[in-house]
């Protein structure tokens, strides 16, 4: 067995940095995520009126900046395409399509491959399944163009229904994006008719 041994001398004084210098005292998120705390579910499970389980995607998005900003907390069913096993499958198979945008767009220009309104979706979709939210401004970065134009794709997006602003008002950078429930539902089901065709194929030696 291994001898324990005394942390570095470095380790020491940089625990006592961090000690010395991060606030531990200030309470002021916890105190704001308690503002609208009203009680959890006992037992934890979310059943339908036939008392099956009901599976739901949460994301928590902070809204503000200082005292002003508040938490929202978005809570969606899952597709009846979504079974519990494929949850996994479909975050994996967004992330495969969206590396592969990239890698077109590397390979043969963005003018020739890049497809903004995909990318988005695809985007928003992987921040949804990953509990997170993507703003505007994030967007724009991710799919390489300029604020002005991933507003106008954004907007497009949300004209048609497959996106919404998770903020009132005016389309700004930090605006929050989202996939819609329409547009969640499309993905999923597209995703489950790509998976059973996957699974079905025979790949050409």
């Amino acid at each position: 067995m291994t001898d324990l041994l005394d942390p570095a001398p470095a380790i020491v004084d940089a625990h006592a940095l961090a000690l010395n210098t991060l606030p531990f005292a200030d309470d002021r998120d916890v105190v704001a995520a308690e503002r609208g705390f009203l009680g959890t579910l006992d037992p934890l499970v979310i059943t339908d009126a036939d008392g099956g389980v009901v599976w739901i995607n949460v994301s928590v998005s902070r809204l503000g900046q200082g005292d002003a900003a508040v938490l929202v907390l978005s809570a969606r069913l899952l597709c009846r395409h979504a079974e519990t096993e494929s949850v996994h499958s479909y975050w994996r198979m967004a992330r495969m399509f969206l590396q592969a945008v990239s890698g077109s767009k590397r390979a043969f220009g963005p003018a020739l491959a890049g497809n903004p309104a995909c990318e988005i979706l695809l985007i928003a979709y992987l921040a949804e399944a990953e509990a997170s939210s993507v703003t505007a401004a994030e967007l724009a970065k991710r799919i390489s163009t300029s604020q002005a134009l991933a507003n106008r794709w954004i907007l497009a997006l949300i004209d048609a229904g497959f996106a919404e602003m998770e903020a009132p008002g005016a389309l700004g950078p930090q605006t929050p994006i989202r996939l819609s429930p329409l547009a969640l539902s499309q993905i999923e089901a597209l995703f489950s008719s790509l998976g059973s065709e996957l699974k079905g194929m025979r790949v050409p030696a």
